[in-house]
Order: structure tokens, then sequence, then C-alpha cells
């Protein structure tokens, strides 16, 4: 592939969304809030991220096709392979992040891999086609998102994984955790299910699930985020926002929803 310039920009903020969705919050003025970019040019294959994860010693991680970035607030350097026992391992389409302390999860098109004490080690091999990676922190689980493999929990721990039941051989297009750690759902191309396999949405037009406190948010490609209450398992009313949703991003601070598009 064609080497091509490109511009990473790293958004440090107090709020900085580029396009957010805001239209069910309370009116706000753009100069309540102030932001500082930094626009490093680097070298990449593909410019974009799929994703950004922080571990505690300060690193920025990127995500990217072209290979796993790391920014340490100077200098950017990107990993493409790595080796161990003697085998080589290829860093590329990288799909999702998770991070736990300095112990950074990175999930590729095929394999997950753990980067811990300076150094990288293959962890889940013969996963599938991974799509997406959600940790959980206290007990030490890894939910692997797959096209044709379904849902996986990878207990890092143990080093012994599991399909979530009902979801072998399918497409998980996601995994939301509950907060309260009791729980978790999933997506496939059929709808929302919990881990117990009961169907709490059957759209197949939902791009995003997220849970934030006792909430699940359901985002379709349309703007409307449909809520499911989690301790009560009763549906609540929808939000509308004016264009299709990326991402969603709960301030358990501020207690507001805050929406990409």
């Amino acid at each position: 592939m064609k080497m091509r310039k490109s511009v990473v920009c790293l958004l440090l903020a107090g709020l900085m969304l580029l396009h957010a969705c805001v239209g069910f919050l309370p009116e706000v003025r753009a100069e309540s809030y102030m932001s500082n970019k930094t626009e490093i040019p680097v070298d990449l294959e593909v410019s974009g991220a799929e994703a950004l994860c922080q571990t505690r010693d300060g690193y920025v991680w990127i995500a990217q096709y072209s290979g796993l970035t790391r920014y340490d607030s100077r200098d950017f350097v990107t990993y493409k392979s790595f080796s161990f026992d003697g085998k080589e391992y290829p860093v590329i389409n990288v799909r999702a992040l998770a991070a736990k302390e300095n112990t950074l999860y990175v999930a590729t098109s095929e394999q997950v891999y753990v980067h811990k004490d300076n150094h990288f080690e293959p962890l889940v091999m013969d996963a599938g086609v991974i799509t997406d990676l959600v940790l959980d922190a206290q007990k030490d689980l890894l939910y692997i998102s797959t096209q044709n493999n379904g849902g996986i929990i990878y207990d890092v721990a143990a080093g012994t994984k599991s399909i979530i039941p009902g979801t072998e051989g399918k497409m998980v297009r996601d995994i939301a955790l509950d907060p309260a750690g009791t729980t978790f759902f999933y997506q496939t191309d059929e709808g929302i299910f919990d881990k117990d396999g009961k169907s709490i949405l059957l759209n197949s037009r939902v791009l995003e699930i997220y849970a934030a406190e006792s909430t699940l948010y359901m985002a379709e490609d349309s703007g409307v985020i449909h809520r499911y209450d989690i301790k009560t398992a009763a549906a609540l009313g929808d939000l509308i926002v004016p264009d299709q949703v990326n991402k969603m991003l709960y301030s358990e601070a501020e207690r507001i929803l805050f929406v990409a598009c």
C-alpha cells in the first residue's frame, strides 16, 4: 500500500465533539468550553483511527489499519509486528483497544495481543474475525465480538475462553457491559439480547449499544436511541438526535449522555 502523509490530531478538551448531537440537552453556549488542538504530522499508511486508549503510564495508543501507534506527548512510535518465542506476529488492521492500568489489550482482525512490561505477547489466536473488544477490568474478562464465531468471553487469569450461549456461529456486532457488573448485552443481526439470550430489542438498524449507570442505550442509524432500564427490565422513552450515531459517552459527574454523530 502506498505511503501517504496524514495528520493525527489530538484533542485535549473539557468537552470537544466534532459534531455533537445534544438536541435533547439544555442549551449551552460554545464559549463555555475550551479546547487545545495539537496537530502533529506523521507518516502513516492510512489516516484515521479505529480506537483510542490510554494506559496509566500516560501513553496514548491509536488503533489503525496500518498498525498500532503509541504517543507519549512528544513522539509517535508505530508497531506493525513483534517477535515472541522466535515467531513473528503482525500488528495490522487493529480494530479495538482496552486497558487496565499499564496493560493494553489489542484486538486485530484475527488475533488479540497483550502489551505489558514493555513487550507484546499473543493472547487469543483463534477467535475468528474480530470486530470489537470490551474489558471487564474488575473480573479480568475480555468480551470479544466476531463476525463468524459469536461472542467470546476470555478469562485472562485462567487463560480460558467460552462462547456466549446462543451466539455460536453468528455475527456479534457489539457487546455492552452493565456498569454494576451483574450482566452484559450483545448485538447480533437480529437485535439486542442479554447474557441469558433474552430479547431486549429486535431491530437490525442498531449500530451502537452502550451501558451507563442502570440504562442500556441502543442507537439506530436513523438517530433514534432506544433506552432500556437494566434494573427493572423495562423499556424507557426514546431519544432523538439529528443524525446517525457513531459513539456515546456518559459523564457520571454531569449525568449527561454525549452523542457523537
